[in-house]
């Protein structure tokens, strides 16, 4: 439910400024994911992962409430 909301919020904002998402890059620091049979859950983690073709993932790390937010990739 917090990630539709977090998207119609954004959706909103770009449609009242007269622009368009050329991309678009999430962080889940307190969800599950599923991998294979494992589900993995890390609160205030954000996990490095690869596509189905093996190439690494960007990833969003928000450092804290003041400081940049870095753009990484998942392991090589």
């Amino acid at each position: 439910m917090a990630r539709a909301n977090l998207e119609a919020i954004h959706r909103r904002f770009i449609d009242a400024i007269g622009s368009r998402k050329i991309a678009s890059l999430g962080n889940e620091p307190n969800f599950v994911w599923k991998r294979g049979d494992l589900y993995l859950h890390r609160k205030g983690a954000t996990p490095a992962w690869k596509d189905d073709l093996g190439r690494p993932l960007p990833r969003l790390i928000p450092l804290n409430m003041v400081e940049t937010i870095m753009l990484v990739f998942g392991p090589h």
